[in-house]
């Protein structure tokens, strides 16, 4: 199993628990996106190739925007609490977006 592997097991009624795991697991995901963006702008930078890197810019740039916004998702559930909730506010403002 990859250590990004998702279990899934009998929530009842707190599936908020459930949308809280998958908000930090898409937020972990984008973190391992950026590592590797970043490894591609380390190789085009030491090939020497300044093409590549002024295409990548524009991929760092979205990817941090990604990572931003998973980021802030999470940052909202963990301040509103594990409360039912918490999600069904973060949820709302998303869809108003």
């Amino acid at each position: 199993m990859s250590k990004h592997s998702i279990y899934f097991a009998c929530l009842s009624d707190r599936s908020y628990i459930f949308q809280d795991i998958i908000y930090k697991t898409a937020y972990a995901h984008e973190q391992y996106v950026t590592s590797r963006i970043y490894k591609l702008v380390d190789l085009a930078i030491s090939e020497k190739d300044y093409a590549t890197q002024s295409m990548l810019k524009w991929y760092v740039d979205e990817q941090m925007e990604e990572e931003d916004n998973t980021g802030g998702i999470v940052s909202k559930l963990e301040f509103l609490g594990g409360y039912k909730h918490s999600v069904y506010i973060v949820d709302r403002e998303l869809a108003a977006r």
